[in-house]
Parts: structure tokens; C-alpha cells; sequence
């Protein structure tokens, strides 16, 4: 599914500067539910594959 399906718009990317290959996204969400399911589906397809994904956490924020 698409990420914009799922209620996504990716804001930025950024790439770590100490350990090559950790990226770090940053996701505006206009419906949570949808955004869970996504990430969770989007967790069981890369793990293992070549994309190279070895481990994700997703984090929902708030501005203080």
C-alpha cells in the first residue's frame, strides 16, 4: 500500500553521520490507524529481503 494511502506524507530524510546505511524519516500522519498498519506491513515485507532492513522503530510525536 501506498504510504499516502495509509495516511503518510513523508517531511524529510535523513541519512546518519557516524553509521552508513541508518536512515531516519520523518512522516506528517493524518490518520494513525491507517499509518500503523502500513508500518507494520511495510515491517513484515523488508525484514530479511534484500533492502537491507535489518530493524525499524516508529515513534508517534506530538510538538510540545
Amino acid at each position: 500500500e501506498d504510504q499516502a494511502h495509509a495516511g503518510l506524507s513523508r517531511l524529510q530524510l535523513w541519512t546518519d553521520a557516524v553509521q552508513a546505511g541508518r536512515v531516519w524519516i520523518l512522516f506528517d500522519v493524518s490518520d494513525r490507524a491507517k499509518a500503523e498498519g502500513w508500518l507494520q506491513r511495510a515491517v513484515a515485507d523488508t525484514h530479511g529481503r534484500r533492502a537491507g532492513v535489518t530493524a525499524s522503530d516508529a515513534h508517534f510525536l506530538r510538538t510540545a
